[in-house]
């Protein structure tokens, strides 16, 4: 995959990255004050939400070289060639090749879930808002999201507990059930999913 591969191409995948420079423990203790008790209250006329707007990040990846090691049996194989882009901040970016050109790897550099191993040689900088970081360090993972092709969803849970679950694994450990219940009120309201909150994701 080259650099022009992020511009052209039959088949894309895209990434919402960082819309808050926040994390979402963070977030939620800021609404979290003697003047706000919930999620969901209001102060004057402005309603509480995550979903507010909030300023993002801005992602650079300058030089990204991915290959597999050599052996005597298995000659190196080039998987990303010298990529160098950029995700503004609060912008969706579509990432276009074809089946097999390296979409889902440059993916999993960026947000932290592939790097340099015995069998993968990995190089190139990564910034996250001009500063050089390392995308599998814990506290920049915590930064983004990398929302997988396929459902991972089971079919025998509903959308409440489906959020509910992801939100007592990310958010603040200190926080309260009711806190983390506000949460997940407050999404399945700006996803419209209240009146389905309740019913199996796999349907019947």
């Amino acid at each position: 995959m080259s650099s022009d591969d992020v511009e052209r191409g039959v088949e894309a995948t895209a990434i919402d990255f960082a819309r808050s420079s926040e994390e979402p423990s963070t977030a939620l203790k800021r609404y979290s004050t003697k003047q706000i008790s919930s999620m969901g209250d209001t102060v004057g006329d402005t309603r509480i939400s995550i979903f507010d707007a909030r300023d993002g990040h801005a992602l650079n990846f300058d030089n990204i070289h991915l290959s597999t090691k050599g052996t005597k049996k298995k000659p190196s194989r080039t998987i990303l060639d010298g990529l160098t882009s950029s995700f503004e901040p609060k912008t969706l970016t579509a990432v276009m090749g074809p089946s097999g050109s390296g979409k889902t790897s440059l993916l999993k550099i960026l947000t932290g879930r592939m790097g340099g191993s015995k069998k993968l040689k990995l190089s190139g900088e990564i910034r996250l808002d001009g500063q050089a970081v390392d995308p599998t360090d814990i506290t920049i993972r915590k930064q983004i999201a990398y929302v997988e092709q396929d459902v991972s969803i089971p079919a025998t849970v509903t959308p409440r507990e489906a959020i509910s679950f992801s939100a007592r694994l990310r958010l603040d450990k200190n926080l309260t059930r009711v806190e983390i219940d506000d949460v997940v009120n407050n999404i399945l309201d700006n996803l419209g999913l209240q009146h389905v909150a309740d019913a199996l994701v796999g349907g019947g």
